[in-house]
């Protein structure tokens, strides 16, 4: 255990070090404090962030904490180059005092172009990936392929590593001569093959009752089987919200029928914003299970330089005290600038009584 808080301490020493050695510092601190009367015993975590911009390098530590212990620590190392940007991370497991893993990443941006490219090293190998996206205009809108080095082992060779195919994507657009707006597709691939391509486009029916159409049809050669979903958009009026969608049976009594999820409102009253959602479709999750109704009011009011807001979130279901299942209220402010608080309390019936305390810090 000595030892382990030694390479620890020494590790946390070296990259200080080099730190400071650059200024200025920067300080940011992320704490999270929990406690539950189903499990009465606090639950703490922390992010710890100290940086430094130089002329010629942007230099990081960052600490994870989880009840006491740390987890892990990350360098981070940026230099400042015209027309690359690169980064590198280096990452420890603090639990068991070891290298964890290590990124590489080099982005160009130019004009509507940007490529990247990534490299991860862990103790089991290397997987290296790059990616190019165009502008909205083009045709190829984005490219990613990734490959791994794995280690292998066998009983005749020794350790070797051997490159391998993981995985790529494509994504295009295009507007064909009988379209008002692109058609979006995309094809999917990995080892074996292919996985999956698909399209989809979008139709303006009546722009001004804000009726709209979209389709998507997926083919999955693997599965040899095809699916087309079809879907009817109404913009409804702002403080109305409606989710359905629209779907075709089963063969042979193929039909169009629309499937209500949910219909909800939503308005400003004065400083505080109400919205209301009622589930109709159980299946579909719009709000957590097994709640059919939630209602949401949040309150804010401006305090000089500091803002603070107040929120209460309701569900409701089949038990309860008139139903209410489950009641979350949150609080958040700022005493300073540098200094956010976030307290939340929920009661429901998993938990009974849960609190919770979230702090950030920024120097």
């Amino acid at each position: 255990m000595s030892s382990r808080r030694g390479w620890i301490c020494a590790l946390i020493a070296l990259s200080y070090s080099i730190v400071c050695l650059c200024s200025p510092l920067s300080l940011e601190t992320e704490s999270r404090l929990a406690w539950s009367l189903s499990d009465p015993e606090w639950r703490a975590s922390s992010r710890m962030r100290i940086a430094c911009v130089t002329a010629l390098w942007d230099w990081d530590i960052v600490l994870l904490f989880s009840n006491g212990r740390w987890e892990e620590i990350t360098l981070g190392m940026n230099p400042h180059l015209d027309s690359l940007d690169l980064s590198c991370r280096l990452i420890f497991d603090a639990e068991i005092s070891c290298f964890d893993s290590g990124l590489l990443r080099a982005t160009v941006d130019s004009h509507d172009l940007r490529i990247e490219g990534v490299a991860r090293i862990t103790s089991t190998g290397t997987g290296y990936g790059l990616t190019v996206e165009h502008g909205q205009d083009e045709f190829l809108q984005r490219l990613r392929l990734r490959f791994n080095l794995k280690r292998s082992l066998n009983e005749v060779a020794e350790a070797t590593h051997a490159p391998r195919f993981s995985y790529a994507e494509a994504w295009v657009r295009m507007t064909p001569a009988w379209a008002t707006r692109p058609v979006d597709g995309w094809l999917w691939l990995d080892p074996p093959g292919l996985v999956e391509a698909g399209a989809s486009t979008y139709w303006a029916l009546f722009p001004d009752q804000g009726i709209s159409a979209a389709g998507t049809i997926r083919l999955f050669p693997s599965d040899r089987r095809i699916t087309l979903t079809p879907l009817w958009v109404y913009e409804a009026p702002e403080c109305v919200q409606i989710i359905a969608t629209v779907v075709l049976g089963e063969p042979p009594e193929a039909a169009w029928r629309l499937v209500w999820h949910a219909v909800g409102i939503h308005a400003d009253l004065g400083e505080v914003n109400v919205r209301t959602l009622h589930v109709v479709d159980p299946s579909a999750s719009v709000i957590r299970p097994p709640y059919s109704d939630c209602i949401r009011l949040k309150w804010k009011r401006h305090l000089g330089e500091r803002l603070t807001s107040m929120s209460l979130e309701l569900y409701f279901g089949r038990t309860g005290f008139f139903g209410l299942g489950e009641a979350n209220l949150t609080l958040a402010f700022a005493p300073t600038a540098a200094l956010q608080l976030d307290l939340s309390a929920d009661v429901s019936p998993s938990s009974l009584l849960r609190f919770e305390l979230r702090w950030a810090l920024h120097l």
